[in-house]
């Protein structure tokens, strides 16, 4: 399959051009166009006039490749000489190193799912040598492991999705919310489900909840408390535990004060996370492709006047 320019990348050609609205399309064919004859000029190269230029531009020579990178908010343009199958290797931000958000979110899915495979594989080659009740303390290790990584990662995503957010909905504008949000450590705010949707409705006005399913939400909302238990009480169910409305629904999973798990909780909840960061990826593409133009045309812009 032929590969796509990454989505944080923008081949400018008359398709692109025209995605500025009218108070900026003046402005940014004169900046694109004086980026151009700046080049050719270095280069020695021989300037076409502004109307041949912006016609048949996918087919020039020189391209003008523009970055606009949601995670660390740099914006720059990349000038070169080349064939159009040439800048499809144009896939990370060079500053941050981040892709587009599907790039972005299979890094993290991926990662777990090579550990439930290397896991499985090794409890699959000790399982007949082992005791039953040597194998049984050895997956209860491991199952609570890939739960925690779960967890882990769904934490990352919404903290990684939320800043992103941040930079094109907050580009150049100032908020009493999002300078004192930004300024606070909010990290731990995102391994709970509820105070990270909290985050996403004040600053963005995007309340997750409405476009979760209801028994997911709460499982996503178990997923954390059993987190919470193996991490801070090193999986052993304590009162703090019982007294939540997860201890009711994970009664099941439950012996003694043990939490025991197993590869199909593990892959349901995996899946439940998953769906949700798909919902976020959605969302945050939507956005960007609507705000991009606006973000870029502002940086410019401002660069000019300052």
């Amino acid at each position: 399959m032929k590969r796509k320019l990454s989505s944080l990348y923008s081949l400018v050609d008359e398709n692109y051009i025209k995605k500025f609205n009218d108070n900026h399309l003046f402005f940014m064919q004169e900046y694109y166009y004086s980026e151009y004859c700046n080049y050719c000029k270095k280069n020695n190269l021989l300037c076409l006039d502004k109307s041949s230029f912006f016609s048949n531009m996918r087919r020039k020579s020189i391209k003008i490749i523009q970055l606009c990178c949601p995670y660390c908010g740099n914006i720059e343009i990349i000038i070169k000489k080349c064939c159009i199958n040439e800048i499809e290797h144009y896939n990370y931000c060079p500053c941050c190193g981040k892709g587009s958000t599907s790039d972005n979110s299979y890094f993290q899915l991926s990662r777990m799912i090579r550990i439930i495979h290397f896991h499985s594989t090794g409890l699959a080659m000790i399982k007949d040598k082992s005791e039953y009740d040597k194998l049984e303390l050895l997956t209860y290790d491991v199952y609570q492991l890939e739960l925690v990584e779960i967890s882990a990662l769904f934490e990352v995503m919404l903290r990684d999705y939320f800043n992103a957010f941040l930079f094109i909905q907050y580009f150049g504008i100032k908020s009493k919310y999002l300078s004192k949000t930004l300024k606070k450590d909010i990290g731990n705010d995102f391994l709970n489900i509820d105070k990270a949707n909290t985050h996403y409705k004040q600053a963005l006005g995007i309340n997750l909840r409405a476009k979760i399913s209801e028994s997911n939400w709460l499982d996503l909302i178990d997923l954390v408390n059993m987190r919470n238990t193996i991490v801070h009480n090193n999986g052993m169910i304590d009162l703090k535990f019982k007294n939540t409305k997860s201890y009711l629904r994970l009664k099941d999973k439950i012996n003694g004060n043990l939490l025991f798990l197993n590869p199909k909780d593990i892959l349901y909840y995996f899946e439940i996370v998953n769906s949700t960061i798909e919902i976020l990826s959605n969302l945050f593409e939507k956005m960007y492709e609507e705000k991009k133009y606006v973000i870029i045309a502002n940086h410019y812009f401002n660069s000019a006047i300052n």
